[in-house]
């Protein structure tokens, strides 16, 4: 059994509280991957796009794994980027990506 979660944890509002409902449901030796942003200063996207966090530290999702019981834990660059533009067309970024997985 697996649970994945893409682009999703820089919209909640408990980024380390989701990961551990994640974990929390699956079974022993189940895995749980997690794309997301690596940490940013791309303000507009908090503005247009809604996020509520910047990105994140990936010592910070590594923790949060092992805090959620997780075994196994790696937090690796996905070597692509997340691309959006501003509104008004005055800013764009381009955002590395980092894949994490653990095994319960």
């Amino acid at each position: 059994m697996c649970a994945f979660a893409n682009m999703y944890l820089h919209h909640v509002p408990a980024p380390g509280e989701a990961v551990k409902e994640m974990a929390r449901t699956l079974r022993p030796g189940g895995r749980l991957v997690i794309t997301d942003l690596d940490a940013h200063d791309f303000e507009f996207l908090r503005e247009e796009h809604h996020d509520r966090w910047m990105g994140f530290e990936r010592s910070d999702i590594e923790r949060w794994f092992r805090e959620a019981g997780l075994s196994g834990v790696s937090v690796e660059d996905v070597r692509e980027s997340c691309c959006a533009e501003s509104a008004s067309g005055a800013e764009s970024a381009s955002v590395s990506i980092f894949v994490a997985s653990g095994v319960k």
